[in-house]
């Protein structure tokens, strides 16, 4: 099975929802979010010409949803139904990296990176990523993610 996975990368000390899959590697919080790469693919675009997550934010959601609607829910344990823009939002991040890699892409092997510090876009994402030392091959699927969080979990 090839890998496919979106994840959201934090130093930041938060308060997460047990519901929403999340693991700590090398010292990161590691969201893993079902992504199939398009929305990573078109926020790391959007940060080529918006140097803020809130411009990124307001972009993506035009682009998105018609009427500006914020997803389906406004229950964050219901983050399934989120945009991804929109669940970094409510989860209130600052300083965070998104990062997607999928080997199922038609061209080949495909990766999207987004650093943001201060919610302000920095260059070098895929340099950042790299200063995590989180192996990607530990992450293989959101549902990989989901299963292994929920059974080491133990509901």
């Amino acid at each position: 099975m090839a890998h496919r996975i979106t994840l959201i990368i934090t130093k930041e000390l938060i308060d997460i929802h047990p519901k929403i899959p999340h693991f700590y590697d090398n010292e990161f919080l590691v969201i893993p979010f079902d992504d199939d790469g398009l929305e990573a693919s078109k926020i790391e675009e959007l940060s080529k010409t918006n140097n803020t997550f809130e411009a990124i934010f307001n972009t993506f959601l035009d682009y998105f949803w018609e009427d500006d609607s914020m997803g389906e829910s406004n229950e964050i344990n219901d983050f399934e139904m989120l945009l991804l823009v929109e669940f970094i939002e409510r989860i209130q991040l600052r300083s965070f990296l998104i990062y997607h890699y999928s080997e199922a892409h038609p061209t080949g092997e495909f990766i999207n990176a987004i650093h943001f510090k201060n919610r302000i876009v920095m260059k070098n994402a895929y340099v950042a990523f790299e200063k995590t030392k989180i192996d990607i091959n530990n992450y293989r699927s959101y549902d990989a993610c989901k299963k292994n969080y929920v059974v080491s979990k133990k509901f």
